[in-house]
């Protein structure tokens, strides 16, 4: 028995409970960028040492057998503290180093984020980046991802949630769309073509000298975009007028591509569901990867100044 133990290696058993985990093999290959027969051969050496068999072969789905759960359970906080003390004694040379998986949301990963990399590489040159851009909320914990960027709420439990800075919304059209439909007032918007990326039945305003009288604007739903940057690209093309982030308009506002429409308002929502927040899962200890990239993040979006 002995033997047999000794010639069971981590990779393995990190490939069984990722299989467990995942639901299938073909998951585990293409995350691991290796051929699915290779998981299986693995699987099927790991149950030929261990002398019984892990998962049932009658069923189209990775199912457990009884036995393989045990072990599976078993196993599982064993192997989750020896990965955990390797990430501590890498640390302990002070060298930042290791894959950083991260998660960004479109437009703001390529516009704010990615041209940070550059500094923070020069600094710690033994970093290695995996970069997930999506606009869906991945699972941090399931997915394995030391730390993300999200706008808005964030409703996964067990994160920490650190708020960097918060956007605001910005009314704008071209210059070509206001000389076909004016807008001189909030109640021209109702006229106006709209192009929608929040699912919103009205658009919420306020006069800067009162921010506590809301008018709301039932707006046209002529184009509904499932994200901002699209609804950025078709206001750009004058398709309608859009409430759209500063981060991200920024640079057609200065060109003169696009104009702000009613200046004197402000967009009037719940600040939370556009405040950006740096995320990480709350673990009982956390890599010095992930710690000194959240610290840079914090320092540099923080100070952003949105026109």
């Amino acid at each position: 028995m002995g033997a047999q133990l000794d010639a069971i290696k981590l990779e393995q058993l990190s490939i069984l409970l990722k299989a467990v985990e995942l639901g299938n093999f073909a998951a585990v290959a293409q995350e691991r960028n290796i051929s699915a027969s290779s998981i299986s051969r693995t699987i099927q050496g790991l149950e030929d040492h261990l002398g019984f068999q892990l998962f049932e072969r009658s069923t189209r789905h990775l199912q457990l057998t009884e036995a393989g759960a045990i072990y599976c359970e078993s196993i599982k906080p064993g192997l989750d503290s020896l990965c955990q003390a390797q990430v501590k004694a890498l640390d302990s040379q002070n060298i930042v180093q290791g894959t950083l998986r991260i998660t960004l949301p479109p437009g703001f990963a390529e516009q704010k984020v990615i041209p940070l990399l550059k500094k923070f590489r020069k600094l710690h040159p033994q970093l290695k980046f995996d970069i997930l851009i999506h606009n869906e909320l991945l699972d941090l914990i399931r997915e394995r991802i030391d730390l993300a960027i999200r706008i808005g709420h964030s409703p996964q439990t067990g994160l920490v949630v650190i708020p960097l800075n918060t956007i605001r919304l910005k009314l704008v059209a071209t210059p070509e769309l206001l000389q076909e439909h004016p807008i001189a007032d909030i109640q021209d918007l109702k006229k106006a073509p709209a192009v929608h990326f929040l699912d919103f039945e009205s658009w919420h305003f306020s006069l800067h000298d009162t921010p506590n009288i809301v008018h709301d604007v039932a707006i046209q739903k002529n184009i509904m975009a499932n994200n901002a940057y699209a609804a950025r690209e078709m206001c750009l093309h004058g398709l309608g007028v859009s409430l759209l982030p500063d981060w991200m308009i920024e640079d057609a506002l200065a060109q003169g591509h696009l104009v702000e429409v009613l200046d004197t308002y402000s967009a009037a929502f719940d600040n939370n569901i556009y405040r950006i927040n740096l995320v990480y899962p709350n673990t009982s200890y956390l890599p010095m990867k992930t710690r000194v990239f959240a610290e840079y993040l914090e320092q540099q979006l923080s100070a952003l100044q949105f026109k």
